[in-house]
């Protein structure tokens, strides 16, 4: 005997509807159905989130009490109403409140239901973004402290990454003769005399940045038009067990000293054949 048409209409529809508590049970965001500015249905994840016992006591809840306040709730849907009756999906970032009182961020993703009648309702997916807008804004302020000591350092510093300039401070720049962004992009043989010396140079630091050690050496570099220069120069790989990551420059002008000490030995010399001469 065959199914009747509206039996089996029935049956894929419950299992519709099984199959849709499964995805709403364990998704990974928080998914709400609002009407008329009330929690009609939400998942388990969507009530973790807001601090709701269950998702069952979030049901009838006004939507209004989880933003930080009236004024941004009425911001919001201003905002997203204008997106959202065009037919498109609005997304945007949000502080909310959760039902303890604390203020977090959101992402926000709503649909209405129907464009064409926003009373039917909207669902809005919410992912929790607190610890990330937390750690985007701690690598700002590092970014900024790392950037002012760059700009303020009295000595030169390079990134290099497969010896290749990633970044590099006004004070290396002005060292070797460069304008403002000029070694961007630049393979680390520019500030070399020759070819040999560059190849040299690579040979003997690279082996101990991979060991994790930190190079340091009075090297016999250029300037950009040519004029030898001395410096003392210190580097760390940014992670030893992965050279690919890049290594840190730090780089100072001892040009002077060295024709000091220079000078130095050849008075000795000098002093040493005139006692011999006596």
């Amino acid at each position: 005997m065959c199914e009747a048409p509206e039996s089996a209409h029935s049956s894929a529809l419950s299992q519709a509807l099984r199959e849709l508590d499964v995805i709403l049970a364990n998704a990974g965001v928080g998914i709400v159905f609002v009407k008329a500015r009330r929690l009609v249905r939400c998942n388990q994840r969507y009530a973790e989130i807001y601090g709701f016992n269950s998702p069952e006591a979030a049901i009838g809840r006004s939507s209004v009490e989880l933003y930080a306040s009236e004024q941004e709730a009425r911001s919001l849907a201003s905002r997203a109403y204008a997106v959202l009756s065009t037919g498109e999906t609005f997304r945007g970032e949000q502080i909310m409140r959760r039902q303890n009182g604390e203020l977090f961020w959101a992402h926000l993703t709503g649909r209405l239901i129907d464009p064409d009648n926003p009373a039917d309702g909207s669902i809005w997916i919410v992912d929790d973004i607190h610890e990330r807008k937390l750690a985007d804004a701690a690598l700002q302020d590092l970014s900024a402290e790392q950037q002012l000591i760059l700009d303020h350092a009295m000595v030169g510093i390079v990134f290099l990454r497969d010896r290749r300039v990633t970044r590099v401070n006004r004070a290396f720049e002005q060292l070797f003769g460069y304008d403002h962004g000029e070694l961007d992009g630049q393979f680390s043989r520019a500030w070399y005399l020759s070819d040999e010396d560059w190849k040299a140079a690579g040979d003997l630091c690279y082996e101990p940045l991979a060991r994790g050690e930190a190079f340091q050496a009075e090297m016999l570099l250029g300037r950009k038009d040519g004029t030898p220069v001395w410096c003392e120069v210190r580097s760390k790989a940014i992670d030893r067990s992965d050279l690919s990551r890049g290594s840190i420059w730090i780089t100072q002008d001892i040009t002077a000293r060295k024709l000091a000490e220079q000078e130095l030995v050849h008075a000795k010399h000098q002093l040493e054949v005139l006692v011999a001469q006596r």
